[in-house]
């Protein structure tokens, strides 16, 4: 995977985005430290992959950043574009350094069926780390409160709920 991952270049690489910087900036990363990781994968761990919603193989890449934090990167390799999707940004355990102050988010990514809700951090807490449960993550605070819910293939995810995409699509 590590030379797989360097043998492309920054203009290889495609982000989802809106989706992509909105998590960036939920969970306080830095677009430049991912790009540098994946063009200098050193720090990748471990990867998973998995079939992906239309039958192509998602990967997620994790990489230690440090004995705190854990960088995931689920991306798709498209080899007859040479490109490599990057889906969405998670940080796992990741102590913050500052507190955010936000409104809630709500966001649906239509493309890749991810839904995003987000409340925000209080003054008196910040953002202690990620529960990871495959397609569902959680953005736990320092007061062990859920203050965000990333669902993966949340079409699937709410199937058995009987909830219509239409309602989070709004």
């Amino acid at each position: 995977m590590k030379n797989k991952l360097k043998s492309y270049s920054e203009k290889d690489i495609i982000f989802n985005e809106p989706h992509f910087s909105q998590q960036l900036i939920l969970r306080e990363g830095n677009k430049k430290e991912v790009i540098e990781n994946i063009l200098n994968p050193e720090r990748l761990v471990h990867s998973d992959p998995e079939e992906g919603k239309y039958g192509d193989i998602k990967h997620r890449l994790y990489f230690k950043i440090s004995n705190t934090r854990t960088m995931i990167l689920p991306v798709i390799f498209d080899d007859k574009k040479q490109s490599l999707y990057i889906i969405t940004y998670i940080m796992r355990y990741r102590p913050w350094q500052k507190m955010i102050k936000m409104t809630k988010i709500v966001s649906y990514d239509e493309n890749n069926d991810i839904l995003v809700i987000h409340k925000g951090f209080s003054r008196d807490e910040k953002f202690k780390g990620n529960i990871d449960m495959g397609e569902l993550i959680l953005d736990v605070s320092s007061a062990g409160r859920i203050r965000g819910i990333e669902v993966i293939n949340a079409t699937d995810f709410f199937k058995d709920f009987n909830v219509d995409k239409k309602i989070y699509k709004r």
